[in-house]
């Protein structure tokens, strides 16, 4: 802290970052996009960060509905990939893209350092 004037003062601190976890709320559908693609966070676990690089489509046929997984470069997260995925529903797509037909979700993963009070997303 440092007194610089009489109506002025000066202080040092640590800044903390807060990343948001993400996912893309548009407020209403565009009608001209045939792929609607939605980005979303899965928590790290342990191990050695790295960049995230993991897009999955969701497919919906009639009464069933399967996930493809396009690329995982955190494949220890598959299942936590999959369970989340599983979250969209074809209407959480069309929210976005009302003519929608290709449905993807792009993860990051978020690390949490509540020691520091930072969230990192890789």
């Amino acid at each position: 802290m440092e007194l610089v004037a009489e109506d002025e003062l000066h202080i040092v601190g640590r800044f903390v970052q807060r990343l948001p976890i993400i996912d893309h709320i548009f407020s209403s559908a565009d009608p001209n996009i045939d792929s609607v693609f939605i980005e979303t966070t899965i928590p790290y676990i342990s191990g050695k960060a790295r960049p995230s690089n993991i897009l999955v489509q969701r497919v919906f046929d009639l009464d069933k509905d399967s996930t493809i997984i396009l690329t995982n470069d955190y494949p220890e997260r598959t299942e936590d990939i999959l369970a989340t995925a599983k979250k969209y529903s074809k209407d959480k797509f069309l929210d976005r893209g009302s003519n929608a037909k290709y449905y993807f979700i792009r993860f990051r993963v978020v690390r949490v350092l509540p020691e520091f009070g930072i969230e990192q997303i890789y």
